[in-house]
């Protein structure tokens, strides 16, 4: 795979999909949204990035959330995760006030 160059995996592995928050699916069903998949993009040798997109995830107040999980010699790993143009903290990582928004009727 040349480095920068986007692909798609037929399957992408169930390894990366369980790494996203909510799981492979995250179904909302307000707007029969889920997980989808758009793309792998290799990073340098034995390293690639799968990128998602949830249009509408139940876990964060139906926003709009990208996620990248990097794939290489130690395993998937989610390592970003924006929501509504935000960065959030990965699970695991000290919540940053300003990386979420503030709950609806706070301001």
């Amino acid at each position: 795979m040349d480095s920068g160059r986007i692909t798609w995996l037929d399957p992408c592995p169930d390894s990366v999909w369980e790494q996203l928050p909510g799981g492979p699916e995250a179904w909302n069903d307000t707007f029969g949204e889920a997980w989808q998949y758009t793309g792998t993009i290799a990073e340098e040798p034995g390293r690639v990035r799968h990128e998602f997109r949830h249009r509408a995830h139940p876990l964060y107040e139906e926003a709009r959330v990208y996620a990248h999980v990097r794939d290489g010699d130690a395993g998937p790993l989610l390592v970003r995760l924006v929501a509504n143009g935000r960065e959030l903290a990965l699970p695991g990582e000290e919540v940053d006030e300003l990386a979420h928004p503030p709950p609806p009727g706070s301001t």
